[in-house]
């Protein structure tokens, strides 16, 4: 069907002979609308689905990626601890020929059992058939609930063990009126005291906003420019408290990472339905020597003793 323009195009000829016993006829179409497309709706006539929003990962799982991850090659897992180091303090230059000084120390063992994280997903195959990005969004969704899970117990097990420094352990005097002011002590205590260095931090709200809001200009804020301590907010950590630790004591044993599975269960064959399977096996230690680079304990106490 030809517009106005082309028609007045062929006609130019015409057009510029012109005469009054001459007339110029023009055709116009009817409306198009949907309702002139019968037997089906406007969702049929070339649809284009843009991409899926994935919905973004939850704080814990952001959380987990401070955390070291060791793939391991077999099923049982053995920890090894260096405990118990003893020495009376006295070491000192020796004559030769005179008692040297006696050290010991102790070797703890434990082994560890892996836990199996899985879940499933029921599809038909005509919706991964039809649908372009289906199975590789339902793989990313397996994956990230899975992972969820895992972030979510392994930093449950970190906050539930208790922590060999506490606020009693640390040094008395230090300014310390508001929660800023904790973080170059607990940090100089636990880096004098074991050896640690503090790199995350995680607090609760309003514990976390207050760290930023409650500002104190009296105070120099040199060592959060030298540190740039990494400060998180976590609905795990307990309200009222401050955690601290240094993550390269708590990695995450991953002896079977997130495996994903297509089969059938059940009827799924006759219903033209497949299961979509995700699977991971990891493990963690939470005890022995950690437990010295961690720092775990209500705020309004850690105050007054420092």
């Amino acid at each position: 069907m030809s517009n106005i323009f082309e028609q007045l195009k062929e006609n130019e000829s015409k057009l510029k002979s012109f005469g009054l016993k001459d007339s110029l006829r023009l055709k116009a179409v009817g409306n198009m609308v949907l309702a002139n497309v019968t037997g089906s709706t406007s969702t049929h006539i070339d649809p284009q689905i843009v991409g899926p929003i994935d919905i973004p990962r939850p704080s814990q799982l952001q959380t987990l990626d401070y955390f070291p991850k060791v793939m391991v090659d077999s099923h049982s897992l053995v920890i090894v601890n260096q405990t118990g180091e003893e020495n009376d303090g006295t070491f000192s230059s020796v004559a030769e020929g005179a008692a040297k000084e006696v050290v010991d120390y102790d070797i703890a063992a434990t082994q560890k059992s892996f836990t199996k994280y899985a879940a499933t997903i029921k599809v038909s195959k005509e919706m991964l058939e039809d649908i372009p990005f289906l199975d590789s969004q339902i793989r990313n969704n397996l994956t990230r609930r899975l992972k969820e899970k895992i972030a979510t117990d392994f930093i449950t097990a970190i906050l539930a063990a208790t922590p060999t420094i506490t606020n009693l352990s640390l040094t008395v005097g230090q300014l310390a009126t508001k929660i800023r002011h904790l973080f170059p002590a607990i940090y100089a205590g636990m880096f004098l005291q074991e050896g640690y260095k503090m790199n995350l931090w995680m607090l609760n709200d309003p514990e976390y906003t207050k760290v930023f809001s409650d500002l104190d200009a009296t105070v120099d804020g040199a060592w959060f420019d030298l540190n740039k301590p990494t400060i998180l907010p976590s609905a795990l950590v307990t309200a009222t408290k401050i955690f601290a630790c240094d993550t390269s004591m708590f990695p995450l044993y991953v002896y079977k990472d997130v495996e994903i599975e297509i089969g059938h269960s059940s009827d799924d064959w006759t219903k033209n339905l497949v299961s979509v399977r995700a699977e991971s096996r990891v493990a963690w230690n939470i005890a022995g020597e950690c437990l010295n680079a961690m720092y775990n304990d209500v705020i309004s106490t850690t105050i007054t003793r420092i």
